[in-house]
């Protein structure tokens, strides 16, 4: 097992494809240079599906992955399944896996890719006793309807933001309390920075709030733009894929010192 745990240690770098599953353990050589190995896993090797639908790396350094059929732990080696069969999941096809306060796996099932996505089930699950408990048995009081979420972010000490389709904000702290947030109604939430930064848009613009609300830092989008996902590389550099609204063209920029967008094209 130690052994495994050490080879999961360098999967730190994933790319998957929702047909074909690919797990690529990167090893750093100098400040700016990779050499990447590839391996490929898919049913034959003993993946439950081919076809992936989120993967976590967990607390204890196990890869979480959920597929059309199950939920599977890998140690670097093997992959063993958990299902609503086996385990009682309340279903095979988890859309999400989030990493949550106490070690716990948020699974967060959605509707189908392609149609009005909305959450209808969220459970959670412990990766060492492998018990299945939902979301309102953990939980007897929620400030939201499951069927209004709109997003669930952790934050990097694993507390979650909740955001729901009334433009409500709520935080779930380590004590398993609901705190209200007073962040702007329109406000969007995409991605999560730190313990308490959230990167988000409001009125055409990107901004960095802290959770009382402060803009931290913003930045104009282009007109007609909208942010959809923020991400830092291994220099620290904040890379920002920006889509056209109702169109499916997507854009790639990232943020120089001055906290001014450079058009990768």
């Amino acid at each position: 097992m130690a052994k495994a745990m050490k080879g999961m240690d360098r999967t730190l770098y994933k790319i998957v494809s929702l047909l074909l599953f690919g797990i690529f353990v990167v090893q750093q050589l100098s400040a700016q240079e990779y050499l990447i190995n590839a391996r490929r896993f898919t049913d034959a090797e003993g993946l439950s599906h081919n076809q992936v639908l989120a993967l976590l790396q967990g607390p204890e350094g196990f890869l979480w992955i959920s597929t059309k059929f199950g939920l599977n732990r890998f140690d670097g080696h093997q992959f063993r399944w958990f299902t609503k069969e086996s385990h009682g999941l309340y279903s095979n096809q988890v859309s999400e896996i989030i990493e949550g306060p106490e070690g716990w796996l948020w699974l967060v099932y959605n509707s189908l890719p392609n149609t009005m996505n909305f959450t209808y089930e969220i459970e959670l699950f412990h990766p060492r006793s492998y018990q299945v408990v939902s979301l309102l048995d953990k939980f007897k009081s929620i400030p939201f309807k499951i069927s209004e979420l709109e997003k669930i972010l952790p934050f990097q000490d694993h507390q979650l933001l909740f955001t729901d389709r009334k433009g409500k904000h709520y935080y779930l702290n380590q004590k398993g309390n609901f705190i209200t947030l007073p962040l702007p109604a329109d406000f969007l939430a995409i991605r999560t920075k730190d313990k308490d930064k959230i990167w988000g848009t409001l009125n055409n613009q990107l901004l960095l709030l802290d959770r009382e609300g402060n803009t931290l830092q913003s930045i104009d989008l282009k007109p007609g733009n909208t942010a959809i996902e923020v991400v830092s590389d291994h220099l620290n550099r904040q890379w920002i894929v920006s889509g056209e609204l109702r169109q499916s063209k997507k854009n790639y920029y990232t943020v120089n010192s001055e906290l001014s967008i450079w058009d990768g094209d």
